[in-house]
């Protein structure tokens, strides 16, 4: 007696890789308006073409997420990791301080505003006490990146060092504009 069944081996099927996909706060904030509003998981699911068990994380979550729309500045941020409160707190006073440099335009390196962190987390740390001396922060790089990412800051990038003072400037001309002191363009004399 054969089986009307196709048998298939563990290793079909785990030889296709979901993609992580991220979503952005609107849209969770999105899902949590209409959660509220009264419709099921399952119909949002539908509307939005999401899968129901994604829905229903959101919903579970949804007191931190709130929190984080409530201090977020660009609604496109993205929010994937589960953060602690000190990480998420620290990060909200990092772009406060990262509007006022910009604001005074100052520029500054990664290395600077990745101290930074380190600094208010550190701070953040000692001012609420016992509670939190669990979590902790590196300020790595990567850390960083995805800091960017999150608050959509894209044009802070590594910068070379500018000479300021005329004795850190080269005190000769490179080798292509030796001997062009009296011409106007190359080859033309005046």
């Amino acid at each position: 007696m054969t089986s009307k069944r196709k048998i298939t081996s563990s290793s079909e099927f785990s030889s296709v890789k979901r993609s992580r996909r991220s979503m952005s706060l609107e849209i969770k904030y999105e899902i949590i308006k209409l959660a509220d509003s009264g419709e099921s998981n399952t119909a949002i699911a539908r509307k939005l073409d999401i899968p129901r068990t994604t829905i229903v994380s959101i919903m579970k979550d949804k007191a931190r997420i709130l929190e984080e729309v409530k201090g977020q500045a660009p609604m496109q941020a993205k929010c994937i990791r589960q953060r602690g409160a000190l990480i998420a707190e620290m990060e909200k006073l990092l772009v406060v301080w990262l509007d006022d440099q910009t604001r005074c335009q100052v520029r500054v390196k990664p290395s600077v505003i990745r101290a930074k962190a380190r600094s208010l987390f550190n701070y953040l740390k000692s001012r609420n006490g016992d509670g939190s001396k669990e979590e902790t922060f590196q300020g790595s790089k990567s850390w960083f990146q995805r800091f960017k990412s999150r608050f959509s800051l894209h044009s802070i990038r590594e910068q070379t060092e500018v000479p300021n003072t005329e004795e850190e400037r080269p005190s000769e001309f490179p080798r292509f504009a030796r001997g062009t002191e009296g011409r106007i363009f190359a080859g033309h004399s005046k």
